[in-house]
Parts: C-alpha cells; sequence; structure tokens
C-alpha cells in the first residue's frame, strides 16, 4: 500500500496510522457487542430479543412504572425505538400501558407473566453472565466495572462538536 507521498505502508497498518483512543474505543464496542450477541439464543429461546429482554429489566429494577421516554433513556434508545419495543412487548402480554396525569404520557409497567418470566430465567442469566466473564479474575471485573463506569461518566466533548 502506498501513501500520498508515495511511500509504501508497512503491512498491517492502517493508511491513517494508529491511534489508541480509536483503538480503545473501538475494542469496547466490540466486546459488548460480541457480549450482547452472545446471549441471542437465550433471548431467542424466550420469545425475546436482548433489547425487549432489557426493557423487562429495567422495569423490573425500577419497582415502578416508568414513561417510555424514561425506559429510552435507560437504554439508551429512542423514543421511536421504545414505542416499537413497547408495542410487541405489549403484544406478547408482558407490559402494560397506563395513564398519567399528564395525559400525553403513558406509564408502562410489568405483567404478572413478564414478572414470572423473570425470576424463572434470572438463574439462566447468572450462569450465561459467569460464563461470559469466565476469563477474568474477580479484581478484573471490578477493575473493568471501574473503568467502565469512569468512561461512562467522563467528557462529553464530543457531543459538542459540530461535524
Amino acid at each position: 500500500m502506498e501513501t500520498a507521498s508515495g511511500e509504501s505502508a508497512a503491512a498491517g497498518e492502517a493508511r491513517l496510522g494508529f491511534n489508541l483512543d480509536e483503538e480503545a474505543r473501538y475494542a469496547v464496542m466490540n466486546a459488548g457487542a460480541r457480549l450482547f450477541k452472545g446471549a441471542d439464543p437465550f433471548y431467542r429461546a424466550l420469545g425475546l430479543t436482548g433489547v425487549q429482554y432489557n426493557v423487562l429489566r429495567v422495569l423490573e429494577a425500577a419497582e415502578e412504572s416508568l414513561s417510555q421516554q424514561e425506559i429510552a433513556r435507560r437504554i439508551l434508545a429512542s423514543r421511536a425505538n421504545v414505542t416499537n419495543l413497547i408495542d410487541q412487548l405489549e403484544a406478547k402480554g408482558l407490559i402494560r400501558r397506563g395513564p398519567c396525569e399528564d395525559r400525553r404520557v403513558k406509564r408502562v409497567s410489568l405483567t404478572p407473566e413478564a414478572e414470572a418470566l423473570l425470576v424463572s430465567s434470572y438463574a439462566d442469566v447468572l450462569e450465561i453472565n459467569a460464563d461470559m466473564m469466565e476469563n477474568l479474575t474477580t479484581e478484573e471485573k471490578e477493575t473493568l466495572l471501574a473503568l467502565i463506569r469512569k468512561l461512562g461518566s467522563g467528557s462529553q466533548a464530543w457531543r459538542r462538536r459540530s461535524f
């Protein structure tokens, strides 16, 4: 491969060069995608997608009904995507929409069927998580969690950029 100046780039080296920030970001995203997809067979066996299961877990953890906007915020999705997810889960009889003091807002809560599904699947979830994390020691898991939390709460200067 030749660069713009006509020099030959080393084999395996990207044309634009090596960047540690980019490589770290890609590695985090790639690991997250692999972990998320690794549980797909489990979710499919329940008749759900991973994102649908995540919505149920978010509602279960909240211990109260949530607005669709709040669900979107917690699962890092758009409100339009959450509307579709809620429609699907409602059709499966796993959630229900209820009124709110603001008539434009619907509160979403679990049905007893969803609560039973979460309880019956929890041991499997724990086992899947343990299998996915088996290559890490307890100390490494704690370090990983601390680093991811730090990454998630860090500077968001990139959001202020105009691209």
